[in-house]
């Protein structure tokens, strides 16, 4: 049955450079998105994000303020039938900073992780990203004073 999917995103950056995960698409090609994932039931979407990324990069975090929530829509009919849990995907990016605490080995990486990587700022805008409507928000620069609402986007999904 397919369902909407709420994503917890964690937007680190820490001296010039952010903190992602490089991914590989089963035809090979490499893209970036930031660390995070599924928020899981009765689960607070600031406590999906830290779990989240200590489960993806050994690494705790404090959870910040919310930046921008963004939609993410499959139009394919065969990825629908295939990812009916992938297909429709709520992203909520939050801001987040490393804690003191020494990083552990990631306990759930993803299975199109190739690793983590701390990407220099100044890279963002030739870097494969994913959701490339997140990769803009970053781009156009982020308003303290506000939460955006990114307008929704068809999602891709290689099959």
């Amino acid at each position: 049955m397919p369902t909407i999917r709420n994503a917890c995103r964690a937007l680190i950056i820490k001296d010039g450079k952010m903190l992602l995960h490089k991914n590989r698409w089963e035809d090979g090609t490499f893209y970036y998105d930031l660390p995070g994932g599924g928020q899981n039931p009765y689960e607070t979407l600031e406590e999906a994000v830290k779990r989240e990324c200590l489960e993806e990069t050994g690494r705790a975090v404090d959870v910040g303020r919310l930046l921008c929530v963004h939609e993410s829509i499959s139009m394919s009919e065969s990825a629908r039938q295939k990812l009916p849990d992938r297909t429709h995907i709520v992203f909520f990016v939050f801001e987040c900073s490393l804690t003191d605490a020494p990083p552990v080995p990631p306990t759930e990486p993803d299975a199109n992780l190739v690793k983590t990587v701390w990407l220099p700022l100044a890279e963002l805008p030739g870097a494969n990203f994913s959701p490339p409507k997140v990769k803009e928000y970053i781009l156009g620069g982020i308003n303290p004073d506000t939460i955006r609402h990114l307008p929704a986007a068809e999602l891709t999904i290689k099959e």
